[in-house]
């Protein structure tokens, strides 16, 4: 395992623009993801990868936000901030997992794998409510 070099406060704007940078890519992400029905296979694949990576090290954010806020001499803004940062991270982790969830929903439904079914395959499914 990789040793983990836990930053001081002077980190935090870095920190910040990292957090803030991932919850608006994922929101990006999320909101046409969430309006198409029908997705294809890289697509899927590649939401796994990036996103599932992302779920992964959350807890290093976590983890060094928590350490922050355990400074006796931090300032009440920089407190203010750091409580700021962990709600972003809250609607990060919210935001991946409603990602997570679409992905999972729609891996065997994609282009490529409707396309590889026959015309009876499609039927059945559809009027046994697998399709919509």
């Amino acid at each position: 395992m990789t040793e983990i070099h836990w930053q001081p406060i002077s980190f935090f704007p870095q920190i910040s623009d990292m957090i803030n940078g991932m919850l608006d890519a994922a929101q990006e992400t999320y909101e046409p993801l969430r309006q198409i029905k029908v997705h294809d296979d890289y697509t899927i694949e590649r939401i796994f990868e990036v996103t599932g990576q992302q779920v992964e090290d959350e807890w290093l954010y976590d983890e060094q936000l928590s350490r922050w806020m355990e400074n006796k001499n931090l300032k009440p803004a920089q407190r203010v901030e750091i409580q700021t940062l962990q709600a972003q991270m809250e609607a990060l982790k919210q935001v991946n997992r409603k990602i997570l969830a679409i992905a999972e929903e729609h891996k065997n439904k994609t282009i490529e794998k409707i396309m590889s079914k026959s015309d009876a395959e499609l039927g059945m499914e559809f009027l046994l409510g697998k399709l919509k």
